[in-house]
Order: C-alpha cells, then structure tokens, then sequence
C-alpha cells in the first residue's frame, strides 16, 4: 500500500533490465543454459537491454556436476575444466553492480524473471514478485503459475527468443504498461497475494513446529 505511487509511475525508461550474477548448471531442469543464450543475445540490442552483476568476464564452472568440489580443489582440473567451459559459455563482459536492486529495477519498464529451476515440485522463487514491488513488469520464464494474474506478467518459454522479447518492449503502448502495472498493484494487495507474504510461511512453519 505505502509503495501504490511507485508502482503505478509510468516515468521510466523503456529497457529491459536484467540484475543477476553469471552462473552456470547443467541439469535440464535448470534455466541457466537458456538464460545465458538469451542475454547474449539480448546484449546486442545495447539500446533497449541493460545487464547489471558480477562475473560476467569470466566463465564460472558448473555448480551441480558430479565432483564439482574435487574439481574447485585442484588448480589444474580447474584450468582443464574452466578451458572446456570457455568454449560453450564465453564471457560477456564487465558490467556494472547495483548498489540496490529494488533503486535499480524501478527505473525500467520490464525486468526479466527467470526461476533457476523448472521441475514438477513447481516451486517459485522471489524472481517474479522483486520487479512487481516496484512496478517493473516482469517478463518470466519459469513455472506454471496458478494463483498469479496472467495479466501481471509477461510469460515467455525456451522458444522465445531475444528478438521476440525486443518486439514487446518496442512495441507495447503506454496504456497497456500502465494497466500491467495496475493489475500488479491490485493483485499485491489482494488476498491472493497472501499466500506469498513472508507472515504466510512464518505461521506454516510455526504451525508444523
């Protein structure tokens, strides 16, 4: 309630804004392969598309393999390791930090929101509801979604593609902006909302205790 003026103001810039660390899992339950391939992509469209966080400059090793430990603690398996990872994810580049995620998401129209697992157990993470709290509409990849508006979120799938995204965010009117944020506002202050809230897992835990 206290963040409505916030949410509704339509003065910001219209880019898509990503702010995340690089990482890398292998599983094909994990998103990350895709969202690697869609923000390289999505950084050749300077003019609409903004990447904030670290080590992008250097290519990290894959944290759900098999051994990954044994790897990290050998210097040499980690050169062997880190040389084949170079060659299927490159660097990005260096880019900036943001000193605060919530000051920097609400300055643009649309943040992507990528969930780094899609699984049966259909759990979500804070992906999607950071950009809504401040009026940023998120373009999500991830779950199926069954108590959140479809019309609070744009959803797209490993089909889609850099250009795909770009098209939107050339394209929507401001009047439709205004209304996906208006629809994000009522649903963060509606009872379906509830299930999310922080107080909502405090008392199931309280409860099981």
């Amino acid at each position: 309630l206290k963040n409505k003026s916030l949410i509704l103001n339509s003065n910001r810039i219209n880019k898509l804004v990503f702010i995340g660390s690089f990482k890398i899992a292998l599983s094909k339950h994990g998103s990350y392969v895709y969202r690697y391939k869609l923000i390289k992509e999505l950084l050749k469209y300077s003019n609409l598309f903004e990447l904030y966080g670290f080590g992008w400059n250097t290519t990290p090793l894959p944290f759900d393999i098999v051994g990954i430990a044994f790897i990290i603690k050998f210097k040499w398996l980690r050169k062997i390791a880190k040389f084949f990872m170079k060659s299927f994810f490159s660097p990005l580049g260096n880019f900036p930090i943001a000193d605060s995620k919530y000051n920097t998401l609400c300055k643009y129209n649309f943040s992507l929101a990528i969930e780094p697992t899609i699984s049966n157990f259909n759990s979500i993470c804070e992906k999607i509801f950071d950009p809504m709290l401040v009026g940023t509409i998120p373009i999500y990849f991830g779950q199926k979604l069954n108590y959140i508006p479809k019309d609070t979120y744009i959803r797209v799938n490993k089909n889609t593609s850099a250009k795909d995204i770009i098209y939107i965010i050339k394209n929507l009117s401001e009047d439709k902006k205004k209304e996906y944020r208006k629809n994000i506002y009522n649903f963060l202050i509606s009872k379906e909302a509830d299930r999310y809230r922080y107080s909502n897992f405090a008392n199931k835990i309280v409860d099981a205790i």
